[in-house]
């Protein structure tokens, strides 16, 4: 359990303030271990579709799980390096999905990616591209999204890419830094929290 308090406070008399508040509660001693439940990676591709009557589109998603390291082997910078890493390889894959609905006579209405921890996994994540295609072309567009994906799994990014995505994330640092002041306190709040949650 934790107290998160954001803001322009005096941090001693706070600090005062919480254990004259919370003091008296004490963790029980038989108080039970969170679980765990580790999440394994699938040998072979899993394949699901579903249909309704209801429906009038056809959307297709494209999840690849990978992991970036072993939680509870990693120190905080390490933490920290793979997360502007992940960063980094985001914006550059904005980029190829950009490209894909760009590209002439696309077969794509909607394409969207994200990257995130997978069913709030701590040491699994997810890339997962969603896709609406026109009709008619669906498996056109399933096609191109699992060729892009293979072009970046076997071939990488191109230094090019790489540089300017860099350049981007940077960019976009200095933004925070300068707008640091103007940042909502539930902003730092939930930034902890997840940390508390999942980072330590």
């Amino acid at each position: 359990q934790a107290v998160v308090i954001v803001g322009d406070v005096d941090v001693d008399a706070m600090e005062q303030k919480l254990k004259t508040m919370f003091g008296k509660y004490q963790t029980p001693e038989d108080s039970p271990n969170p679980s765990e439940y580790p999440l394994e990676m699938n040998p072979e591709p899993i394949f699901a579709y579903g249909s309704d009557k209801e429906l009038s589109n056809t959307h297709f998603m494209v999840m690849n799980k990978f992991s970036l390291y072993d939680v509870g082997k990693v120190s905080v910078a390490d933490s920290v390096y793979c997360e502007v890493v992940t960063a980094v390889i985001e914006i550059m894959l904005d980029w190829r999905v950009g490209k894909l609905l760009e590209a002439p006579d696309s077969p794509f209405a909607h394409l969207h990616k994200s990257i995130d921890g997978f069913f709030n996994s701590n040491s699994i994540n997810v890339l997962a591209v969603v896709g609406l295609a026109y009709p008619g072309r669906e498996l056109e567009a399933y096609r191109m999204v699992l060729a892009t994906l293979q072009e970046i799994r076997t071939c990488g990014f191109s230094e090019s890419e790489f540089q300017k995505a860099v350049q981007v994330y940077l960019s976009r640092m200095e933004k925070c830094l300068a707008e640091r002041n103007h940042v909502p306190n539930n902003t730092f709040c939930d930034f902890l929290t997840d940390n508390f949650v999942g980072g330590e």
